[in-house]
Order: structure tokens, then sequence, then C-alpha cells
């Protein structure tokens, strides 16, 4: 069975599920799980992996126990549903953080001594790259991945230093790959490595309005009044979403590029009577 951890859309948990279902115990089929679950409509479980029907908390409960879901699990296939249907920002938050409490999210924070990843911009995408491309030492076409290109000296230093870090290391068939899928620095760290880093994206992003067409990038702003109260809300906000992201990043099944996505949030008045910025 999958892993219902691995699962922030309860849907695609249905899914495979089901495909799982198909090959290894063909007696628990949507049939015979609608008719356990008093549900008359042969098509309905079709229809809500579909996204044309829903799940409510009733019908996540008596599935739970049907498939015959651990206590926990049945606790996490509720609050998915709850957070697929969640109508306000408030909610939305509140069964993430839920969720994220009890998934194992497959986030690896970056110790002290990893964050010279962060001292050539190109480190941390070449170490995404290696996901889905299969490199196994061509170190030219690794280097013309890049947007803009390295030079391939530069990718063979990358990749030697990724691999001293602890970042990535060779799979049975001899292709790099990273050892965590996903890392993170937590959501308050200072580093002047880091920094650099943030800055490089910001200038790339600049560039990214001139090299790439609309349709391959998403460029936009809002500004903002905010109290001093409001501002703590709005963060939290954008640290839930860049948690998402994550999540969405973890899940997807074919992933054939490497995007940067920076979220800036300053104040650009100041307080009246406050000197400093």
């Amino acid at each position: 069975m999958p892993s219902i951890y691995n699962y922030i859309n309860y849907r695609d948990y249905l899914r495979d599920f089901f495909v799982e279902q198909k090959q290894f115990q063909k007696q628990l089929n949507h049939r015979a799980v609608l008719k356990k679950m008093g549900i008359s409509s042969t098509g309905f479980l079709s229809n809500v992996i579909r996204g044309k029907k829903n799940f409510n908390e009733e019908m996540s409960k008596k599935l739970g126990k049907i498939i015959n879901l651990a206590t926990r699990e049945r606790r996490y296939l509720n609050d998915m549903v709850a957070y697929t249907h969640a109508k306000s920002i408030e909610a939305k938050k509140k069964y993430l953080d839920r969720l994220l409490a009890m998934r194992k999210t497959g986030l690896a924070h970056i110790s002290d001594d990893q964050f010279s990843i962060f001292s050539r911009w190109y480190y941390v995408y070449i170490r995404d790259l290696l996901c889905f491309f299969d490199f196994k030492g061509d170190y030219q076409a690794l280097a013309g991945l890049l947007d803009p290109p390295i030079k391939p000296e530069e990718a063979e230093a990358a990749i030697r230093d990724l691999e001293r870090l602890g970042f990535i290391t060779k799979d049975n068939n001899g292709c790099y790959r990273p050892v965590d899928r996903l890392i993170t620095t937590g959501d308050e760290v200072h580093s002047v490595q880091l920094a650099n880093f943030q800055l490089a994206t910001m200038d790339m992003a600049k560039r990214s309005l001139e090299r790439h067409p609309a349709e391959k990038r998403d460029i936009s702003f809002v500004s903002l009044t905010l109290s001093a109260e409001s501002f703590s809300q709005v963060k939290s906000e954008v640290q839930a979403f860049r948690k998402r992201l994550l999540l969405m990043a973890k899940d997807e099944r074919k992933p054939d590029r490497v995007y940067q996505c920076n979220i800036q949030l300053f104040p650009v008045t100041r307080q009246r009577g406050d000197g400093n910025a």
C-alpha cells in the first residue's frame, strides 16, 4: 500500500491506493468499498478521484476503517479531506500544519558545514537537476542545462563539492542522485553565503524578464499596507506557502525542469518618528 504520509491531496492517495489494490487485493475494488460505505452510485469513487465529487468527514471516517488504516493514518486522511475543502486561508493553514506535523515531509535540514552549497548560485540547481537528469560524467551536457549555462569545469567542481558535502551520491546505475529529495534551511536562517545566493537569484529574476517569455515565468508583485501584527500574519502565510510548494515538488512524479521561486516581503516606507528603515 502507498504510504498515506506521502500525500497532501486525498484524491491522489485514493487513486494510487486503488491502483495498488487492483494488483494485489482485487476484492477491495471501488464497488466493494462503496457497498461497505453505503453508497449506491458505482462511479462515485472514480468521480471523487477525478475531482467531480467530494468526500465529507463521515465518508472519510468510513473509508479509513474499511481499508484498515491505523488510527493516526485515519486522522491524516480526515485532515487531508478537510484541507482540500477548507474555504478560508486560516482553515487551510490549520489543516496544513496538522498534516505537516504528522507526515514524514522528506525535508532534510542543512547542517552548518553544508552552507557552502550556496557559495555558487548553480550548486543548488545542479543538485536539483540530478533528481531527474541521468548524469554519469558528461560535464558539458550538465553545464549546458543551466540557464544561463556555465562552463564544464564549473560543473565538474560542483559535482565534486556536492558529493564531498554529502548532498549527492552515485546510485546502483552509476548516476549521481541527491541524497535527500528536498532540503531546507528552515524559516529563520542568517548566513553570508545564503544572503549572497539570495542576491544572485534576485539578479536572475531580473534577467528572466528579458530572457524568458511570459508563459514560462510568473513575476508579479503586490503592495500592502500592514501593521506590525498583520505583518507577522503575512510572514506566517508566506512560510506556509513555501512549505506547500515544497510538498508539491516532493509529490511531483515527472519533473523536467528546475524553477526558482523568490518571495520577498520588505518595507518601502519608514514609520513616522522612526529613524531606522
